[in-house]
């Protein structure tokens, strides 16, 4: 048996597999009203879903037993069974309509995105816009596919018998009615774990259909399908003739319970999917890309295991490792990610963490207009369609303070520069030196994006203000007890900085430098910026950032500097003579950015910052490590970098670099205050915590990775110096960065 129908479960099944396909593990953070909507749409829909099948049913029953009524009324249809049987779909369906509507109205964050709500599949497009455009549209075409979707698991397994033949045998009826009778308890099991579990994610902010896709932790569903299978069995063993079923298999009681089983398991699927998911066969016209740090946020973000007290323990704060106790914080299993960035030659800027969980979104104008064949597209600027656009387009000199004209003049800054962020304030605590840097895009970003491969090339364009930093443990002040973390409202406090105790909103996280056990919402945000009087880098240190998922490589190419005492050597990333707040790694660099035209006027030399190297092992040196590719370890046993032991980074690197036990006393607080504290419990150990010196190779080489959803970034770049000597002893700088980023790729349809 074929019809229309069956072949609009395929479509329904096709659009949907490709909404799961597409599904990244987090996103960017929804506010507790949209939480509230997909709540509310998943209750309604299960009743819809369930509904129908009741309908449905009793259509087929009260026809299969004779009901002249019924004579030529096709009981898959749902609007015609449940004009047969009572209206209680319709019903069902005018409750749904209030409840979403009431709950969902305003949520239009969840619209025109591959993550959520987009188009609308066939064969309920009907009058629904494409792409929709409220989420009353949503509301209207998640009602018409509960019905379509079981219309169709319908019309696959119960066909159109014969009213004379099947009305004439109760076995026959008993057969028929089997089916939906265990299948429909079936998709009521599984639709209400799969919900559940989902609910459980969105709790966590991984908030598409994945991983509870077929979700049955305690076998419940899986029992139900046993049954729905032995109730089939059981009733159709009988039956002379399994062609009178008008099924999708009539030979054997055993191939007819396997394709009923695959169709109502695939209308379970369907409609688990589409609550949730509605995807484009378009392409994008804008690409969110959401960074995640080396240590991610998303869900516990990380456990902590007691360095001092109860030793070993697992812990959450201080108090649990009992009386001086110590709780050591590390990334948990599972958070951790491939972001991290290294600068400077000497290695002891290797391995930061950055801020987590922020959101830059690019404008897209591409080739093709259907997915699959949508090209190479351009990246036209910054787009304005991103949850945290307005959160850092902010005023250059007071970055508190919202604008709406980024690279221009603006009145709300008093005539002065409105600036584009690349996220909140970047804390840095390298080799016993603390920084914050304030990173502001100085052009619109442009570059390339593959949606098919999952390809991307972005050029940003930096101008990085470097703040000497408070102290070891926040080298940026911090918002805290933030009800809502990145929803716009300031409802933190600014912890340090010339802001201190006022508003702020949480813009991204950091579990090196922002977590305090008695304040769960802590964070970076610009609301809480460093110091003016700290900045040690003028009006910027110009960084061109080129991130990308394909390779990239730096050679040494500049004789490294005399002063360093090996000027036969090569090195990398010098500063161009005629602009020193530009960093380089050959002459036509320099000659390029001055003033575009190749005239030998300025040079790549070392100018200003520490005289360079290759790197700081005793013999210069570099050897691999199986970790890395860009980065190496020195080869002399000697050559360690020491650590006081209780304060670490997310990742478990120490932070406090030493000499001797007195470099750890040394930040000791006589102040009762946690927060004038520099380490854990104000005890930064001792110094006994041993790191083997990392190192550049040469060439310098990264690679990122493609994907449609979970790409991978990597980028090289040279660091130009900053005007304070200790900081740019300790880096090396001038000098070499690398950057891997994880990301969250969303497709915007807008």
């Amino acid at each position: 048996m074929q019809s229309t129908i069956i072949r609009r479960s395929g479509a329904l099944a096709a659009v949907v597999a490709v909404c799961l396909a597409a599904a990244p593990a987090f996103a960017a953070a929804l506010p507790d009203s949209a939480l509230t909507c997909r709540k509310t749409i998943a209750k309604n829909y299960q009743s819809l879903v369930n509904t129908a099948v009741k309908s449905i049913t009793s259509c087929h029953k009260a026809r299969d037993k004779g009901d002249a009524t019924l004579t030529g009324t096709d009981c898959n249809d749902i609007t015609a069974a449940d004009a047969a049987t009572g209206g209680k779909y319709a019903s069902a369906v005018t409750k749904f309509t209030t409840n979403v509507t009431t709950a969902c109205a305003s949520e239009n964050e969840l619209l025109n995105s591959s993550w959520y709500y987009n188009t609308c599949p066939a064969p309920c497009t009907g009058a629904i816009p494409d792409p929709m455009t409220t989420m009353n549209q949503v509301r209207d075409c998640l009602s018409c596919m509960a019905g379509a979707i079981v219309g169709a698991a319908a019309e696959t397994t119960l066909g159109s018998p014969s009213q004379a033949t099947i009305s004439a045998s109760s076995v026959d009826q008993k057969c028929h009615g089997a089916i939906t009778k265990g299948w429909g308890k079936f998709v009521k099991t599984a639709l209400k774990i799969e919900t559940g579990c989902q609910a459980d994610e969105d709790a966590l902010g991984s908030y598409i259909p994945s991983v509870c896709t077929d979700s049955d932790p305690k076998g419940k569903s899986a029992g139900a399908a046993q049954k729905a299978k032995d109730g089939i069995t059981a009733a159709c063993t009988p039956v002379s003739s399994l062609a009178d079923m008008d099924g999708c298999a009539t030979d054997t009681v055993a191939n007819f319970n396997t394709c009923t089983q695959t169709a109502w398991q695939d209308a379970d699927n369907d409609a688990y999917r589409s609550i949730f998911t509605l995807d484009s066969d378009k392409c994008p016209k804008v690409i969110r890309t959401t960074i995640f740090a080396g240590c991610s946020a998303k869900g516990d973000g990380y456990s902590g295991t007691c360095s001092s007290g109860n030793t070993g323990n697992s812990c959450n704060t201080n108090g649990d490792c009992g009386t001086g106790g110590t709780c050591q914080q590390l990334c948990s299993i599972g958070k951790k990610t491939t972001t991290q960035l290294s600068v400077g030659w000497t290695g002891l800027g290797h391995n930061i963490d950055v801020t987590d969980q922020y959101t830059l979104a690019g404008s897209v104008t591409c080739p093709g207009s259907t997915a699959g064949s949508c090209g190479t597209c351009n990246i036209t600027g910054i787009s304005n369609d991103s949850p945290q656009y307005y959160a850092f387009t902010r005023c250059q000199d007071a970055p508190w303070t919202a604008c709406t004209m980024p690279f221009l003049a603006d009145p709300a800054c008093g005539g002065g520069p409105c600036a584009y962020f690349l996220g909140p304030p970047l804390a840095v605590s390298a080799g016993g030196t603390p920084t914050c840097t304030l990173n502001i895009v100085t052009q619109d970003v442009t570059g390339t994006v593959s949606p098919d491969a999952g390809e991307s090339l972005f050029h940003v364009h930096l101008s990085s203000q470097v703040h000497t930093g408070a102290n070891q443990s926040r080298p940026c002040p911090i918002c805290r007890d933030d009800l809502v973390a990145e929803d716009g409202h300031a409802d933190g406090t600014c912890l340090g900085g010339p802001r201190e105790g006022l508003p702020c909103d949480v813009q991204g996280f950091d579990l090196s430098w922002a977590f305090q056990a008695n304040h769960q919402v802590s964070g970076q945000s610009l609301d809480c910026p460093p110091s003016v009087g700290s900045n040690i880098s003028g009006t910027g240190l110009r960084i061109d950032l080129p991130l990308s998922t394909g390779a990239a490589s730096l050679t040494a190419q500049d004789a490294c500097d005399p002063e360093g005492g090996h000027p036969e050597l090569k090195c990398t990333c010098g500063v161009c003579t005629g602009n020193q707040t530009l960093s380089c790694n050959t002459d036509d660099e320099c000659d390029l950015a001055d003033d575009g035209m190749l005239n030998n006027t300025s040079s790549c030399t070392q100018g200003v910052g520490e005289p360079r190297l290759p790197n700081k092992c005793s013999d210069l040196t570099c050897v691999g490590d199986p970790m890395t590719e860009d980065r190496g370890l020195c080869a002399n046993a000697p050559d360690v970098d020491t650590f006081c032991d209780t304060l670490f980074s997310a990742n478990g690197h120490g932070a406090l670099s030493c000499q001797s036990n007195t470099d750890c006393n040394a930040l000791h607080s006589n102040s009762t205050n946690a927060d004038s504290w520099s380490c854990p419990a104000n005890d930064c150990g001792i110094c006994q915590y041993p790191v083997v010196k990392s190192c550049f190779f040469d060439p310098i080489t990264v690679h990122g990775v493609p994907d449609k959803v979970n790409p991978q970034l990597a980028g090289l770049f040279c660091l130009p110096p900053s005007t304070n000597g200790s900081v740019n002893s300790v880096t090396g700088a001038p000098g070499p960065g690398t950057v891997n980023t994880s990301t969250v790729v969303e497709e915007r349809y807008f």
